[in-house]
């Protein structure tokens, strides 16, 4: 089980890939940046040689345990840079996440966790995830690839 942000995940997850040909993983992400990438994709990457995600597996976590109560943890520094990491992919993929982000950006300011998980994201976002409730799925792998993949550990 690996609980931190998106750099403990991510070597916590090569490790557990790389060990006996990969064991299983519970990743409990504590970031909202980690909510909503790290922690729910299926990429686990370390920095080797003075590079960036050098060393890197594909992955899927055995599960994911998201949690917005860790966010109430972080320094307004660390909220809003996973807040703009949000507003960022959702202008470049997402029309719906974007307008979900327009619509609830009094609810960001404010840190209101418990208005945010009231009124989820629409069905239309590819996404399905909030900015402070992380995924209900990982979107990176369709259903039926991630059982058999779980299935071989």
């Amino acid at each position: 089980m690996a609980v931190g942000g998106g750099a403990v995940l991510d070597a916590v997850g090569y490790a557990a890939a790389t060990a006996h040909r990969g064991v299983r993983l519970i990743r409990v992400p504590t970031t909202v940046l980690a909510q909503n990438d790290s922690g729910v994709g299926v990429k686990n990457g370390v920095n080797a040689f003075a590079k960036k995600n050098f060393l890197g597996t594909f992955a899927p976590p055995s599960a994911v345990l998201n949690d917005a109560e860790f966010l109430t943890t972080l320094s307004d520094r660390d909220w809003r840079s996973g807040i703009s990491e949000a507003i960022k992919v959702a202008l470049l993929k997402d029309p719906a996440f974007f307008a979900f982000l327009e619509d609830h950006a009094a609810a960001l300011a404010a840190r209101d966790i418990r208005r945010l998980r009231a009124d989820p994201a629409p069905p239309e976002s590819g996404r399905r995830r909030t900015p402070a409730g992380g995924c209900s799925r990982s979107p990176s792998l369709p259903d039926d690839a991630r059982m058999e993949s779980l299935e071989r550990h």
